[in-house]
């Protein structure tokens, strides 16, 4: 089974959000002016009408992302009907303030409705539709369309024995995941049963994957290192193309970003994201056209500042480094110089800097900066992260992308492990998701981690979320702690 085929039940929910969301509009709008339009101006009315609601089609399209930032397409709410209806409360009453603020700034009343009934109707009416729908309704067909054999993930769970244990009862019980468990290993020889299922030892995950010929690849760890989970991964892979793991070290990760959750475990997807065979087409038209509206838009300031750093401190004002791209390709990548020129043994000593860090992967990193070479102008362009603005031509070289993760430096690559490269198996970006949590206390293993997680994750939400995270640190001069 595909994890296209796994996921769809996101694809249901967003109709159902969508549906709703329009129809509640659309009958609020009928509520509150049927019966008081007047025959001379019904024809007006009907027009003002029918404008609204292809208004609010639109911007129902940016209500199904907050209803996303809510965690509202994530499993888990399948099977917890208390947190699926204060999930939807709360979207609901952010998308009605974002609908009220977006008429208030616009002054555009004859393309929003101008009836502060409506703004109270709809997400009334939309609030009993989706939990009819959502919270009561859609669970009982997924668990029932879930039930039929063709539609189950086959899945192979290995990982120490009791969380083991603990995941297969979990996913056993609970329908709505899809999930027929067809063996379990254990990669310890240690205690840890299910009643209904022999946990078998790790050396025979060959012979397993032979007999049974599972879709779906399930790692549950107690507690280990991203290395060993990816060693895991890797001795499995490409057998089965949809893998999930977890560990509970990773519970810190999960208050950084939303995941799917099995029995409170955070769970992380390696397998190919279902967006990815036409969403990289469109990434790539985004990024064409962004960078191009960037650039034109800001060739003034681009002069400004090149001229302000060369004023500065001797040296160029835009500098290029060979830096390691998609599969190990190297490029020349461009940024404002925002420091003195170094001596190369202040390279030399940064350089090592950067090896301790990789070999030391689980330890918190810090940003490796020579505060003293840094220069007045250096210290405004590393604040708001301006100094990255010539990076846009290299999204339009095709060196880069607007989203992805970041490019390193060669000594940096060839210190890498082969499960460190894995992170570039996508084009690398001008921001990413670890640099938008770079504050939270990561370890080198954890950019790791988040890098493997968005290249195979990779979808619209997840990218706009991560550039509107980018501004918000380049209004607030945050870029550089």
């Amino acid at each position: 089974m595909t994890r296209q085929r796994a996921i769809k039940y996101k694809y249901d929910l967003l109709l159902i959000d969508l549906i709703s969301l329009n129809f509640s509009f659309a009958s609020a709008q009928i509520a509150r002016f049927s019966g008081f339009i007047k025959p001379q101006v019904a024809l007006f009315g009907q027009i003002h009408i029918s404008v609204n609601l292809i208004v609010f089609f639109f911007f129902s399209l940016f209500a199904v992302f907050i209803f996303h930032l809510f965690g509202l397409y994530k499993i888990q709410m399948l099977t917890n009907r208390f947190g699926h209806t204060l999930g939807l409360l709360q979207a609901l009453f952010t998308s009605a303030i974002f609908y009220a603020f977006l008429n208030y700034i616009t002054k555009l009343n004859y393309h929003f409705t101008d009836s502060r009934l409506v703004l109270i109707y709809w997400p009334s009416f939309s609030l009993v539709l989706l939990i009819i729908l959502r919270v009561f309704f859609y669970p009982i067909f997924h668990r029932y369309v879930s039930k039929v054999p063709f539609n189950k993930r086959r899945m192979l769970v290995i990982g120490d024995a009791d969380i083991v244990a603990k995941c297969v009862t979990y996913l056993e019980k609970n329908q709505a995941y899809g999930c027929q468990v067809v063996a379990a290993l254990k990669i310890k020889d240690e205690d840890g049963k299910h009643e209904d299922l022999e946990i078998y030892s790790f050396e025979k995950a060959s012979d397993i994957i032979d007999k049974f010929a599972p879709t779906d690849l399930f790692v549950a760890l107690r507690d280990t290192s991203t290395k060993n989970a990816i060693s895991i991964i890797s001795k499995l892979h490409p057998s089965i193309k949809n893998i999930e793991f977890t560990s509970l070290q990773y519970e810190r990760l999960a208050t950084f970003i939303r995941t799917d959750k099995y029995c409170d475990i955070p769970v992380f997807s390696l397998g190919m994201s279902p967006y990815f065979f036409w969403y990289k087409y469109f990434k790539r038209a985004a990024d064409l056209f962004l960078s191009l509206f960037i650039i034109a838009l800001s060739l003034p300031l681009l002069a400004t500042l090149w001229a302000l750093i060369k004023i500065s401190s001797d040296g160029p004002g835009i500098i290029s480094q060979p830096r390691v791209g998609k599969n190990g390709k190297r490029f020349n990548f461009y940024k404002f110089r925002t420091m003195r020129l170094s001596e190369k043994k202040s390279a030399e000593k940064r350089n090592d800097a950067y090896i301790e860090a990789i070999e030391n992967e689980n330890n918190v990193i810090s940003k490796i900066v020579d505060k003293k070479r840094i220069t007045w102008i250096g210290s405004f362009l590393r604040a708001t992260a301006l100094d990255e603005v010539p990076q846009f031509f290299n999204v339009l070289k095709n060196d880069m992308s607007l989203v992805g993760p970041r490019p390193c430096l060669l000594s940096e690559y060839l210190a890498y492990d082969d499960w460190h490269k894995k992170r570039y198996s996508i084009k690398p970006g001008c921001t990413g998701i670890w640099q938008v949590l770079k504050s939270r206390g990561l370890s080198f293993s954890d950019t790791i981690l988040l890098d493997l997680i968005y290249a195979h994750s990779v979808s619209p939400w997840l990218d706009l979320q991560l550039v509107l995270n980018t501004l918000l640190i380049m209004i607030t001069g945050s870029a550089d702690k």
